[in-house]
């Protein structure tokens, strides 16, 4: 966990510094940014890597919509060109590098507007959520797109796009902004879907055995749900700025699309709702299996000393060594009392079986 902080850059390291100073905050990175192009219209299609931004506006070629995304915010040069050819503010700006910033909606000046949301996928052995920040910047005839690192859940589209399937090559960047944030969010499901499954084999288990590792595996899955909380709740409050207002760029048809995103973060947002009361159900199933448990111990450790106090009676009063006491001196005496407490211990032990406390 050290070496994980300690490769974040903290927003303390913007004390001081003018606002609209771009300053990665995030995990550090050093590989050089990809830049990608893919543009297209209904009866073409282009896809390149750019070496650099400079590159990318001499390729940026009369394809009625072109979709620019960049893998790496942590270059400020870059971020600046790209998004200031975007008509990104300096605070705005701002935004794009802190990686750990809220979902949100702003209108661009001009033409134009911005998303920035949570991208998030399992990790490996669904022990994690994998999760990465991405800003879409819209304008009417281009996307642009932010991403931490290199690999998202795009493929799919872009397959799409390079073979004309679907309606997004006879759509405008209106469409692809919505197709790329709808992506996303359809992959929300899949995490709520995920820890569905984990709290109903979780709750199996704790009825079997309330252990220590049952509470950490609950506690695991409580902290994804949480990630994906603050990925959720604040990014359908920004699709519902959106939507009060629209762009006029966006065409009518495209809104209706955005109605079904929101739709599916409010989805998102109940089954979020629905899994929290679940984890508080199991937090309450594992204190009371732990209850039961210490008391079924606590059961037994009286019913055994409950035996051994009329045992512990009859050997007291036998070390007590008087000299008159008759049955010292017989010669079965010893045998006696070793029968007697035999005797008594096992009635009790009937007594208890009986009134079914063992």
């Amino acid at each position: 966990m050290g070496s994980q902080i300690a490769g974040m850059s903290r927003k303390s390291s913007k004390a001081g510094l003018p606002p609209g100073t771009l300053v990665h905050i995030g995990r550090a990175r050093t590989e050089h940014p990809e830049i990608k192009i893919v543009a297209f219209g209904p009866e073409s299609h282009r896809s390149e890597t750019m070496p650099s931004w400079s590159d990318a506006l001499r390729g940026w070629g009369n394809e009625p919509v072109r979709w620019i995304n960049i893998d790496g915010v942590h270059v400020p040069a870059l971020v600046e060109d790209a998004g200031g050819h975007f008509g990104l503010h300096a605070l705005e700006l701002e935004d794009v590098m802190d990686t750990g910033h809220r979902p949100s909606y702003f209108e661009l000046d001009g033409s134009g507007m911005a998303l920035v949301l949570k991208m998030i996928g399992l990790g490996s052995k669904g022990r994690k959520l994998r999760m990465e920040q991405i800003t879409v910047v819209v304008r009417p005839d281009a996307v642009l797109s932010f991403q931490e690192r290199k690999g998202d859940l795009f493929d799919g589209l872009r397959e799409r796009l390079s073979i004309g399937k679907g309606m997004t090559r006879r759509r405008g960047a209106d469409y692809l902004a919505y197709r790329l944030v709808d992506t996303v969010v359809d992959h929300y499901f899949h995490i709520t879907d995920h820890l569905m499954d984990g709290a109903e084999s979780l709750e199996v288990r704790i009825l079997e055995e309330a252990d220590t590792a049952s509470m950490q595996e609950l506690q695991r899955l409580k902290k994804m749900m949480v990630q994906l909380r603050r990925a959720a709740t604040p990014l359908r409050e920004a699709i519902a700025l959106l939507l009060k207002e629209p762009p006029a760029f966006v065409e009518a048809e495209t809104v209706r699309h955005w109605h079904d995103v929101h739709d599916h973060l409010l989805q998102v947002n109940d089954q979020l709702e629905i899994l929290r009361e679940t984890f508080n159900g199991l937090m309450d199933l594992h204190a009371n299996g732990v209850n039961q448990r210490t008391n079924q111990v606590m059961q037994l450790m009286t019913m055994v000393a409950t035996i051994f106090i009329p045992l512990t009676f009859i050997a007291g009063v036998y070390g007590m060594n008087f000299e008159h006491m008759p049955e010292l001196h017989w010669k079965y005496s010893y045998a006696g009392v070793w029968l007697v407490m035999l005797a008594v211990a096992g009635g009790m032990f009937r007594l208890f079986r009986k009134r079914g406390w063992i």
